[in-house]
């Protein structure tokens, strides 16, 4: 990028924009910050769409170290990473967070979208 490079903070942002781009991870990210710890069926039987989809996005989670795994055969335990959720919401309550929504989509949504991310990784992760 003709030797500029973007800041740390905007890496993270995007990529946890990216991983908290799809319904479904939101989803999970809800149940997991409400819940200290889920089996895949606690999971999947909420969700609609397929095991084999959940399984997926999980993976994405578990790939950016957000969602531990703990194995309870013939279980498989999911929570969230502790150590994350002071990350994540750093993230959250910055500016660029309005900024990000407001260029994708009009004023008032973005609003909307910003003051919801705020409540779901904000908020949400004090239960943990």
């Amino acid at each position: 990028m003709y030797g500029k490079e973007y800041t740390d903070i905007q890496t993270e942002f995007s990529r946890y924009a990216k991983l908290l781009g799809h319904p479904i991870r939101v989803a999970i990210l809800e149940m997991l910050t409400k819940n200290s710890e889920l089996t895949f069926g606690e999971i999947a039987s909420t969700l609609p769409v397929t095991n084999a989809t959940v399984t997926q996005h999980l993976q994405m989670f578990k790939d950016a170290e957000l969602v531990k795994t703990r194995f309870d055969q013939p279980f498989v335990r999911y929570s969230l990473n502790k150590e994350k959720k002071e990350e994540l919401r750093t993230l959250a309550s910055l500016e660029i967070g309005d900024t990000l929504f407001f260029i994708a989509d009009k004023e008032k949504r973005a609003a909307e979208l910003a003051g919801q991310m705020r409540t779901i990784l904000g908020e949400r992760l004090d239960l943990i």
